[in-house]
């Protein structure tokens, strides 16, 4: 039998501010951003991740968009829990 965690629990996507980066699934504010990280977490490109940092560039009104992209994994040799980056940049 094969299972792994689902990617709406497993993936977090993190956004750097002034006082340093913050989980955008998080938080009551971020509520406007949820069909985009939906789509950040189920299906990671750059290009999805471009619309969404689009979006917060409008609405923090900033020049570019610093984000990472983190998924949770099993290692099933070592038997922990570890996180791999799937994708970083500024946008």
């Amino acid at each position: 039998m094969y299972s792994e965690i689902h990617c709406f629990i497993s993936r977090q996507l993190w956004v750097e501010s002034d006082t340093g980066y913050y989980d955008l699934g998080s938080g009551v504010e971020n509520y406007k951003y949820g069909m985009h990280l939906k789509k950040v977490k189920v299906y990671p490109t750059q290009k999805v991740l471009t619309n969404l940092a689009n979006e917060l560039r409008i609405d923090k009104n900033v020049d570019t968009v610093h984000m990472q992209l983190w998924e949770l994994v099993y290692d099933i040799q070592t038997k922990e829990l570890k996180r791999i980056k799937l994708l970083e940049g500024d946008y």
